[in-house]
């Protein structure tokens, strides 16, 4: 087993991002905090723009993230995955809806296109509230491959 020598290199992008929201809704309702749960994600982290630890490093959007974790050994973060696969980073694999562990290149566009199958709770008009709108964690039975979008 190799020991890391060096520190960890936490990147996050700006306040207000999209993609925060998605890691932060993804984290939460995967491994919520509750009583059972004291190390879970908690509630008051969930959304586009929270308080992150003072440790951690802004990055710019999602290809200043990518630079951010290109530039920096033992750098981790979240971003969209386009920027990741057009940098060739290393991804993590989820759990889907279906318990299957899957990168964003394995559940490819399938995946994708198979969690909004189901749009009826996608408002008919674009000035609406889409707040409520969620594809993660989308479970199908016709297909094991998921992707959290």
């Amino acid at each position: 087993s190799t020991t890391s020598t060096f520190p960890i290199f936490v990147s996050r992008s700006h306040l207000g991002s999209r993609s925060t929201n998605a890691i932060t809704n993804y984290l939460y309702s995967s491994c919520p905090r509750a009583d059972g749960n004291p190390k879970g994600w908690p509630m008051e982290k969930v959304g586009a723009t929270i308080d992150w630890h003072p440790s951690t490093n802004l990055c710019e959007g999602s290809s200043g993230t990518a630079m951010c974790i290109s530039e920096n050994e033992g750098a981790i973060g979240y971003m969209d995955a386009y920027h990741g696969n057009k940098e060739g980073l290393n991804e993590i694999k989820l759990r889907n809806g279906d318990g299957n562990f899957l990168t964003s290149r394995e559940a490819g566009v399938e995946g994708v296109q198979a969690a909004a199958i189901d749009l009826s709770n996608v408002p008919n008009d674009i000035y609406e509230d889409y707040s409520g709108v969620s594809f993660y964690n989308q479970v199908r039975v016709e297909s094991h491959r998921h992707y959290t979008v």
